[in-house]
């Protein structure tokens, strides 16, 4: 069995531990079945150096070996101890050649004990073994990288693999990860990790492959990241690769192998500065028939420092303990591998952070340490006695048609959502919420005892029972109206703001959900398109379809969308408009090329048209008409040199007036927002002088 902690720099208090000790996770089997239901604690006696942070091994004759951990001072001790269950006593044994916090230990199949790296002021990598027949400790040969918090798992062919930890490249963690053999006490580098990973939960699965999930994947500023990564070792090539993610990144949580490659983690924190802050009681499952993480029912109580212990052969999960704003907790609460739930149990007498549980021989557990929040380190110790099983019962979910699906909710009453019809497993006497949403075209009408609640809460019976209800079939729809999305408009080429939506109901006014609803625009000149090409929706509980995103197409122009529902023959209609994008271009429309005699107006006023990229016309700007400002040239009636665009995207000049020299020269007409300008080519003749001009 290992623990497994992690850390950066050495604290100096017992709430900076916290801030950096990941999840404590204790394996073990028993050969009893057991629950959390008339559990409880009593004292498992007291160390003679107290410790957090500590690793806790249990030896293959029934004792325990507790080494390392911070106490008193702040200090990181070197001292171990042995717990003997049959006496419920501790005895001193020999101390390790030097002060640990944040190792690993790791039970060998000689009955030896490995410990490596951890923290003493640096980082270290050197390791050392612990043998139980002299109580003492011997040196063996150093890691590669100086590492603290990673994890340390037995492989079946007695090497000792130990990846991930504290510190990487700053702010990362370390990927990397490294082999001990045991024939020649030497490490080798084996493959890196695809991911960063301190304080992880790692595994050995059956088919030989390690699995190592979440913990810190970076700290910086005193704080740390949860990662959502998984990676799954391969012995047979010294390569890692990824694995299915977790839906929610967390540090500093309870993690465990449970039976049939069920590994599971169950709270801690996502990031943040201190353990405790934002901490949570969210839980995941990892399902081997699927290589996929489950989310499971939260526990009762949000906690992070926790530790966590697989019991009653590897059916069952305890926590205990952690912190909570910063509140240390004594609470426990024990998950259920078969019904998927969790259940409280009894309470330890102590509220510890950052300790150890191990789970012994004769099923019961030992909680070894830990701390208050911000508190002086434990010498105590104390015992978890699991109680009787509580009692199940078989309950099945069935309808009178096909089609349906129920969600059930309740501590003890197998959570989730499931088709009908449903077999689960609840706890007798526990309260279950049951809600039933009928398929398309199908209302709830009634359960077989006549009650019309839905949802509706059942108390779990002492015997197997069978909940049926029945559906009957939803009127058809009567009527579609446009209900979102109109009027609206857009400049072309550009989606609209809302989508289009339309509310569906049956004769008497009732919304009709379930039933498809056909979006129709028009084929050609101003019009859109949807998002996909998808056109159609289903309508919702309230009876409202609701299109994909619709975007304008490049012409100009109000146009109207249809929406129709099969039965139905009006149509509801959407009233939208493409407006023009911005100004592109300016061209001459007409007034070029003409003359007239000085002090005369020329016979056509000056006129342009603006159109935007699309070549769509644009309306309402403002056009501006510039004449020579000396010599030959003219002046525009009023003073007015600047027309506004009309919806042609024509803007026309007042009359323009040639002045008293004689000459050409041109007149500019500009848009904002386009560089080139439209020239006017004109005359002023000084006698008579016919006209002429073109386009």
């Amino acid at each position: 069995m290992e623990v497994l902690s992690r850390m950066r720099t050495i604290p100096n208090t017992i709430s900076r531990l916290a801030l950096v000790l990941a999840a404590f996770a204790a394996l073990a089997t028993t050969a009893i079945r057991t629950h959390a239901q008339t559990a409880s604690w009593t004292s498992a006696g007291n160390m003679a150096t107290a410790r957090a942070g500590h690793t806790a091994t249990l030896l293959q004759d029934g004792t325990v070996l507790v080494a390392g951990g911070n106490s008193v001072s702040y200090t990181i001790t070197d001292t171990a101890e042995i717990y003997d269950p049959n006496s419920n006593t501790w005895t001193a044994t020999g101390s390790m050649s030097t002060p640990r916090w944040g190792h690993s230990a790791t039970l060998l199949p000689n009955g030896k004990v490995l410990v490596a790296g951890g923290y003493n002021g640096p980082l270290m990598n050197s390791a050392e073994i612990y043998d139980p027949v002299s109580r003492t400790w011997s040196s063996t040969g150093s890691m590669n990288t100086a590492r603290s918090g990673h994890s340390a798992t037995l492989l079946p062919n007695g090497m000792v693999l130990v990846a991930g930890g504290c510190c990487g490249t700053f702010p990362s963690e370390l990927t990397s990860s490294e082999l001990w053999n045991p024939a020649t006490g030497t490490w080798t580098a084996s493959g890196n990790m695809v991911a960063a990973h301190s304080g992880q939960t790692a595994a050995l699965l059956s088919d030989g492959t390690v699995m190592a999930a979440a913990g810190a994947f970076a700290e910086m500023a005193g704080s740390m990241a949860g990662t959502t990564a998984v990676d799954q070792y391969q012995p047979f090539t010294g390569m890692w690769t990824a694995a299915a993610s977790l839906s929610q990144g967390r540090a500093a949580f309870a993690g465990g192998l449970l039976a049939g490659d069920h590994m599971i983690v169950a709270g801690g924190i996502s990031g943040g500065c201190c353990v405790g802050i934002g901490a949570m009681t969210s839980t995941e499952m990892y399902d081997p028939s699927t290589h996929t993480w489950l989310v499971m029912p939260s526990m009762a109580n949000a906690r992070s420092g926790l530790a966590g212990a697989a019991i009653a052969n590897g059916t069952e999960f305890l926590v205990a303990g952690g912190g909570s704003l910063y509140m240390t907790s004594a609470t426990a609460e024990v998950f259920d591998l078969t019904s998927q739930t969790w259940s409280t149990t009894a309470s330890m007498s102590q509220t510890r952070l950052t300790f150890t549980m191990t789970t012994l021989a004769d099923g019961t557990v030992l909680a070894v340490g830990g701390a208050l929040y911000g508190g002086t380190p434990f010498t105590s110790a104390e015992r978890y006695h699991p109680g009787a099983p509580p009692q199940t019962v078989s309950i099945a979910i069935a309808s009178s048609a096909s089609g349906a699906a129920v969600s059930v909710s309740g501590t003890g009453c197998s959570g989730g959502s499931y088709s009908v019809p449903a077999s689960l497993t609840w706890i007798v006497g526990s309260s279950c919420t049951v809600s039933v949403t009928p398929p398309p075209g199908s209302t709830f009408a009634s359960w077989s005892d006549g009650s019309t609640a839905n949802p509706r809460t059942f108390v779990a019976p002492a015997s197997a029972a069978t909940y049926s209800f029945t559906m009957n079939a939803a009127p058809g729809p009567a009527s579609i109206v446009a209900s979102g999305g109109t009027p609206q408009n857009t400049p072309a080429g550009q989606p609209f703001a809302s989508p289009l939506m339309a509310t569906v109901r049956d004769a008497s006014g009732n919304p009709v959900s379930g039933v498809v609803v056909t979006f129709t625009a028009p084929g050609s000149g101003a019009s859109g398109s949807f998002a996909g090409g998808v056109k159609t929706a289903v309508t919702n509980a309230a009876g409202v379809a609701t299109s994909a995103v619709f975007t304008a197409n490049s012409k100009v122009g109000s146009y109207s969308v249809t929406a129709k529902v099969p039965g139905v023959s009006a149509a509801a209609s959407f009233a939208l408009t493409n407006t023009g994008g911005a100004p592109a271009s300016i061209r001459v429309n007409d007034g070029n090329s003409q003359s007239a005699t000085i002090n005369t107006a020329f016979s056509d006023p000056l006129s342009v048209t603006v159109k935007d990229a699309g070549g769509n016309p644009v309306g309402g700007v403002l056009v501006t008409f510039t004449a020579p400002a000396s010599g030959a040239s003219g002046s525009f009636a009023g003073g007015a040199n600047t027309a506004m665009t009309n919806s042609s995207g024509v803007a026309t000049s007042a009359t323009f007036t040639a002045n008293g020299t004689a000459g050409s020269y041109t007149v500019a007409a500009s848009v904002a927002g386009v560089s080139r300008t439209a020239n006017f080519s004109l005359t002023n003749k000084s006698t008579g002088g016919g006209r002429h001009h073109g386009n």
